[in-house]
């Protein structure tokens, strides 16, 4: 049976984050960045949003495209932090830590089943949990893709990964590896917006902010279906 390739992308520094005083903006914060990670999640497909983070999955993990995948999600993820912070105009915990979050990534392959839950579908096995328990980790760096012996041929040779050990829960010594992602595109100065921009921004933050805090959520649309929120 071939080998299914799963991807986490996760949002470091969301627990933090979100016990800041102004709740509703920092569940913006993270919807905006999670909805751009989704845009650039192709050719995976999103399983799940847990969170923080966003479990995806490709059937064939032979020659599958985990760094460029990666890349464009973290180039995506950067770009709206980017785009947040330079329209900024709100001073609140939330708001002015948004520059603290980071994207990191863990991947496994391996065999799943699908469960079927009545309405509900979700991939179920050994492997599955594998790569969450990936997520409690030592990894040295905070932005990163690590990842298992077996996906070690699609983490790339430039520089080559780094091997470290783990002992997961309810798993046992797993060996796995990293690379650091932080030196591969660091993140630029974000630009300051135009004052009619800034504006534009604070209003949908306050809108969406609104529809959080009553209950109201929105919607997140991605290529390949919706995922509720």
């Amino acid at each position: 049976m071939a080998k299914e390739l799963f991807l986490i992308a996760d949002i470091g520094g969301y627990t933090r984050f979100m016990r800041g005083q102004a709740l509703a903006h920092a569940q913006v914060v993270v919807a905006n960045l999670l909805e751009a990670i989704l845009s650039a999640a192709a050719p995976f497909r999103v399983e799940k949003l847990e969170g923080d983070a966003v479990f995806l999955h490709l059937p064939e993990s032979a020659d599958a495209p985990l760094l460029t995948a990666v890349g464009a999600m973290r180039a995506g993820f950067i770009k709206k932090q980017q785009a947040m912070l330079a329209a900024r105009t709100c001073d609140c915990d939330s708001c002015s830590q948004m520059h603290k979050l980071d994207l990191k990534f863990v991947a496994h392959a391996g065999e799943a089943a699908r469960q079927q839950i009545g309405t509900f579908s979700e991939l179920a096995g050994v492997d599955v949990i594998v790569v969450h328990r990936l997520l409690k980790n030592n990894v040295p760096v905070p932005e990163y893709l690590l990842g298992t012996a077996a996906v070690l041929s699609l983490m790339g040779t430039t520089p080559p990964p780094e091997r470290l050990d783990h002992d997961l829960e309810g798993i046992g010594p797993t060996l796995t590896y990293y690379a650091d992602l932080s030196g591969k595109s660091p993140r630029p100065v974000p630009p300051k917006a135009s004052p009619l921009k800034k504006i534009a921004a604070r209003l949908m933050l306050e809108a969406r902010a609104f529809l959080f805090s009553t209950g109201l959520k929105e919607r997140i649309h991605i290529k390949s279906g919706m995922t509720s929120r």
